[in-house]
């Protein structure tokens, strides 16, 4: 993807404590707790996190489309091009969303309607928003079927969705969110459930689109390889907070949260010998209607210690540019120091016996 290396100019969104519970019969769900985080023009910022972890809730509060009730905005400001996402009402998100923000949903068969042809969907977007005729709409909806690879355009218009393979429904997604070249395109797990090839090609037409337009991009995924080859940030989620944020090469090489180090070792390596199983993070993530005091992730932490059990860490910066809600102000060390001292005690032993 374009990487964006000026940092001189107001973040395009900025977002600052955003809070979205949802009541349900178990209890009071905190989806998302106090996420904040900038995005700026021509950028692109990976969110990751296990499921469950607050990633689509947080994108879909800031494009209005919690449903309320049970949802609830419990607090924070979105601040799009110098307004308040989160304050607006009804009528001016409706004249963003789609406009100004565009998205592309996780499953495209379920957001596409089935009862409407691709035509018709891609040709009410740019009506509504941009004010085309019926003939024009249906040029320009031609055109960016050619323009995610659909051949055959014109045709394709008149067949619905069940018509397409998953990839070119997600094509046809794609081509119905950045229909009227939207600023944001906020892409929730774009490329899942694909096969590897049509992934591959649904990344670069992300890129080639970002290059031509300088759209910025929000990329939730739970793909680490994906945010390594395209992203310039990374914000890593769990339980509903963001446990660190950083630029994608210092967050790769030293990652500072232990849940953050426990998603990369988790990771299939060419230099891993294949005999052996994976890595994995120990235990479950928590039940958000019962958040344990202190940190979420300590029950499931291999460096938790007595403060971890009644003080919830604060985000704050522990590299330049690098923040982690942790105790420790390198996971990755403290995790190298531990497991050499476990392996000295254990050959002590070894030779004692």
């Amino acid at each position: 993807m374009l990487k964006n290396d000026s940092k001189q100019e107001l973040p395009l969104l900025s977002v600052r404590d955003l809070r979205v519970s949802f009541k349900t019969d178990d209890g009071l769900v905190e989806a998302v707790r106090g996420v904040s985080f900038d995005l700026s023009r021509g950028e692109t910022l990976g969110i990751v996190g296990e499921s469950g972890s607050g990633k689509s809730v947080t994108n879909l509060a800031l494009m209005g489309l919690i449903p309320r009730p049970p949802g609830v905005i419990a607090g924070g400001t979105a601040i799009f091009d110098g307004k308040d996402l989160l304050t607006m009402s009804p009528a001016e998100l409706m004249s963003i969303r789609g406009r100004r923000i565009g998205m592309i949903f996780q499953d495209p068969m379920t957001a596409l309607n089935p009862l409407m042809t691709v035509g018709q969907q891609l040709t009410e977007v740019t009506r509504r928003h941009l004010g085309l005729s019926a003939t024009a709409a249906n040029r320009r909806a031609a055109e960016m079927l050619e323009m995610v690879g659909i051949s055959s355009p014109d045709s394709r218009l008149r067949d619905y969705p069940h018509q397409f393979s998953g990839g070119m429904r997600q094509r046809v997604m794609i081509a119905m969110a950045l229909s009227c070249e939207p600023d944001v395109l906020i892409a929730d797990e774009p490329t899942t459930a694909l096969d590897v090839t049509i992934q591959a090609q649904i990344l670069e037409l992300l890129a080639d689109l970002q290059k031509r337009r300088g759209t910025s991009i929000i990329l939730i995924t739970h793909d680490l390889g994906v945010v390594a080859g395209v992203c310039d940030r990374v914000m890593v989620m769990y339980a509903g907070r963001v446990v660190e944020r950083a630029s994608v090469q210092p967050l790769f090489a030293q990652p500072k949260h232990p849940y953050t180090l426990g998603l990369l070792r988790s990771l299939p390596r060419l230099d891993r010998d294949h005999s052996q199983q994976l890595d994995a993070i120990a235990g479950q993530p928590p039940d958000m209607t019962r958040i344990p005091p202190g940190c979420s992730f300590r029950p499931r932490c291999p460096l938790a210690v007595t403060k971890c059990v009644t003080d919830d860490p604060p985000l704050r910066e522990v590299a330049d540019g690098q923040v982690s809600a942790c105790w420790f102000d390198d996971a990755a060390a403290e995790t190298r120091r531990s497991e050499s001292v476990a392996s000295a005690t254990a050959d002590s032993a070894e030779g004692r016996s």
